[in-house]
């Protein structure tokens, strides 16, 4: 985490507490603590490593010869 977030987040924290809120973010905390994080629920990680590698380095290898080289002049 960015330090300067987590800085920021403390100097938020003291301001709720002061004006009785903690609980509120000690709650929020907690549900997100059960959450799945929104990248496992993506429908396109279904199809995450189900290509051979030998595929995947096909591809890789077709679109680095045909993508990564510049012809003529810029």
């Amino acid at each position: 985490m960015n330090t300067t977030l987590k800085k920021q987040i403390i100097l938020d924290l003291d301001i709720l507490e002061r004006y009785g809120m903690l609980h509120l973010v000690s709650q929020f905390v907690e549900l997100m603590k059960h959450q799945k994080p929104a990248f496992i629920t993506n429908p396109i990680r279904h199809f995450a490593g189900s290509m051979p590698k030998e595929n995947a380095e096909e591809i890789e290898t077709i679109i680095n010869s045909e993508f990564n080289t510049i012809e003529g002049e810029w």
